[in-house]
């Protein structure tokens, strides 16, 4: 499998700069390109954490898109890193630097702390018998918790990283995890949603969740609302306060902890929450949010934001909650529920479709057609240009998002809102001219790319790849006089 390819990956290797990546990375990315490699953002937005698929630690800068930071075990190549979770310095990592610790779950159980002010690994805390299917920290930062096929959710201190408590969870293994905010409780996610009390392990309340293990979860920052996902293109967004929760098991059938269901075009691969600003004077006074903003990303790269108004999603007290309403379904329809947010978003954010070849562009042009592909519109493949991670920013007003390649990602902010206040209903960001990924390149993967290249190769002879080299024993029987020339065939290569 490596002499397919080379001289696609020796061209590539070219346009990194000084992204010191080896050829494995490369041609793991370049064939494995729907198998996205671990992506955070740290929570003060300043920094991008990305993952290879063999094992490689990279920091990158939210402003300039340069590369700070860059690590590495000596093992890397015989782990596979499972999750990612950020516990940012005091500081943020302001001034160039990045700051606080990344915690690394692998499938053998373990659970690595990289300190990047040190620079180097400070702890490994193994707890786990098999693979590591989440970890996040306590707001505080004080705490760690990590989940495992094991089917156990453990708890760590920090920075000592002993072992304080031991949970059991049951039939199902978590698949992912999340503190509150106050610490108090934790949110544990399988193909329900469990939210347990800290302090004696009990449930405070259970919703029903997914047909299959979730695979997104995210929390609003005020812990009362959570979103979910399991591996398809529907997204649950579910009131999870101890409150909620307990009404909703009280009152039986007649309300439920889900607030709506939404369904996207394609997979869902990330969900994020984020405070809209409160009104004026609410602030100071301690009040909850007036709004929620809610984006979820999907596997074709397009990013769908919706603006949830708190008064609609929290009934005023005595007044039940309605049961879940679906985004656009006709069911809803007939039974006079009108859903709280729009089937389709009223804010996308996307990646500008590549230009069509000039022979598909004519052939559209004759049938009516345009001359610009829709998003994800490549053959059944995805465009490699495509968003893979988005966190809000200025309150919610704004996107940050990386896009293109993750061996180089290019991140951008994108405000959401015009100046009038209305929202931007489809935000294209430009495409890339260079990098990895360009339109042009050899590890395009655009339609007109591959036509182009096809195109070129039928033209010109055949070129040796790296590995396309004579053996040893073909110069011998050149230097003992044979006149015939050998063919070069495949299994030369192995």
């Amino acid at each position: 499998m490596l002499c397919v390819g080379t001289q696609e990956l020796v061209q590539s290797r070219g346009a990194l700069g000084s992204a010191h990546y080896g050829a494995w990375t490369l041609l793991s990315l370049y064939r494995r390109r729907d198998k996205m490699a671990l992506v955070a953002f740290d929570s003060e937005r300043q920094q991008l954490a990305t993952v290879s698929v063999d094992g490689l630690l990279a920091v990158w800068d939210a402003a300039s898109s340069a590369l700070v930071q860059q690590h590495a075990r000596p093992t890397h190549l015989a782990v596979q890193w499972t999750c990612i979770a950020w516990r940012p310095s005091a500081d943020g990592g302001r001034g160039g630097r990045a700051g606080g610790f990344l915690a690394l779950g692998a499938d053998s159980g373990a659970v690595i702390l990289w300190d990047l002010q040190l620079g180097r690994i400070v702890k490994e805390l193994r707890g786990h018998t098999q693979a590591v299917t989440d970890v996040a920290f306590e707001s505080t930062g004080q705490s760690l918790f990590s989940c495992a096929l094991d089917r156990q959710v453990l708890v760590w201190s920090l920075p000592g990283g002993q072992l304080l408590h031991t949970y059991a969870s049951g039939q199902a293994a978590v698949q992912r995890l999340l503190p509150t905010s106050s610490g108090e409780h934790l949110l544990l996610a399988s193909s329900a949603l469990r939210l347990v009390r800290r302090d004696t392990w009990k449930r405070a309340g259970k919703v029903p969740g997914h047909a299959s293990r979730v695979t997104c979860l995210c929390m609003s920052p005020d812990s009362q609302l959570a979103a979910s996902s399991a591996s398809d293109r529907h997204v649950s967004i579910w009131r999870v306060s101890p409150s909620a929760l307990s009404a909703a098991e009280a009152e039986g059938g007649e309300s439920s902890p889900c607030v709506q269901t939404l369904a996207l075009e394609t997979t869902i691969v990330q969900l994020a929450f984020a405070e809209a600003e409160a009104e004026a004077g609410d602030e100071a006074d301690g009040a909850p949010p007036t709004s929620y903003m809610l984006l979820a990303l999907s596997a074709a790269g397009v990013v769908s934001v919706w603006r949830l108004d708190a008064a609609a999603v929290f009934p005023p007290k005595g007044k039940k909650m309605r049961k879940p309403r679906s985004g656009g379904g006709a069911a809803a329809g007939a039974a006079g529920l009108q859903p709280l947010l729009p089937a389709i978003a009223p804010c996308q954010v996307l990646v500008a479709p590549p230009a069509a070849p000039a022979a598909e562009a004519k052939g559209r042009s004759v049938g009516g057609g345009g001359g610009m592909q829709a998003p994800g519109d490549h053959k059944g493949d995805h465009d490699p240009q495509r968003i893979f991670q988005a966190t809000f920013t200025e309150g919610g007003s704004a996107l940050l998002v990386a896009y293109g390649s993750q061996v180089k990602p290019t991140l951008v902010t994108t405000r959401l809102v015009q100046p009038d206040g209305t929202w931007r209903a489809r935000v294209e960001l430009p495409r890339l001219a260079e990098g990895l990924f360009a339109e042009g390149s050899a590890a395009a993967g655009s339609a007109g790319g591959k036509a182009a290249a096809k195109a070129k190769r039928s033209r010109e002879a055949p070129l040796l790849g790296a590995m396309d080299t004579a053996l040893p024993a073909m110069g011998k029987r050149r230097a003992a006089g044979e006149s015939r020339q050998l063919p070069l065939i495949a299994s030369d290569c192995l």
